[in-house]
């Protein structure tokens, strides 16, 4: 079941630094894993600039997040410089790279609106040759239940406002009510609006996918594909 979370998961751990280098979710304190391990992760780069991280869910198709893939839409010269490098632990090596055909957003994403049908899909220009190191991720096919144990795997960081760590990292922590994270972000100095198919999860301060707040928000929405 863990590793039936984890594509969903992947979906804003993906996003560990933003488009052109704003600061977004960070997976920190993480402990170093392999491409073995994880063969679903790639990364996306413009301009040979890492952007965004992505999960393969096909041969052809690689989940992300919206606010990835937005300004790609829009703009040719933009996508054709963006490529998927899939099948490597590392951020500055190894891997195949792959070139990108199209992208998607959630029909009802909105820049404006932080962190709400944030779902993007990448379609690469050719087929991924799959093997030990390159593999699709299974979706889940049921709810993900309060306290049950998941996994983040990104590229992050060893610390708070540390550099980006060029391993892939990964986490095990807990999903919490949506009441509950509400309540923590109700307690500090960040607005943050927790939809009913929200989760979040939580270990304690300045370890998760985060920059300056106490509780790791992952959004779950559906995103369907024809």
């Amino acid at each position: 079941m863990k590793q039936l979370m984890l594509a969903i998961l992947q979906l804003i751990a993906l996003a560990v630094v933003d488009s052109y280098g704003n600061e977004t979710a960070r997976l920190v304190h993480g402990n170093s894993t392999s491409i073995k391990k994880n063969p679903h992760c790639a990364s996306i780069k413009v301009l040979g600039k890492y952007m965004c991280g992505g999960t393969i869910i096909s041969k052809q198709h690689i989940l992300t997040a919206a606010h990835c893939v937005y300004d790609l839409y829009n703009d040719k010269n933009l996508l054709e410089s963006t490529t998927v490098v899939t099948g490597t632990t590392y951020l500055n090596k190894g891997g195949e790279t792959h070139k990108v055909e199209k992208v998607y957003f959630h029909e009802r994403y909105n820049p404006h609106i932080l962190a709400v049908n944030d779902i993007g899909l990448v379609k690469l220009l050719k087929t991924i040759k799959f093997g030990p190191t390159q593999q699709r991720i299974m979706l889940p096919k049921s709810d993900i239940a309060i306290n049950e144990n998941v996994m983040i795997a990104a590229w992050g960081r060893t610390g708070f406002q540390k550099p980006l760590h060029n391993n892939l990292q990964k986490l095990d922590m807990k999903v919490m009510l949506p009441t509950t994270c509400q309540a923590r972000y109700d307690k500090s100095s960040l607005t943050m609006r927790i939809h009913k198919n929200d989760f979040c999860t939580y270990i304690k301060n300045g370890i998760g996918l985060c920059n300056v707040y106490n509780v790791t928000l992952y959004l779950i929405k559906c995103l369907n594909i024809t």
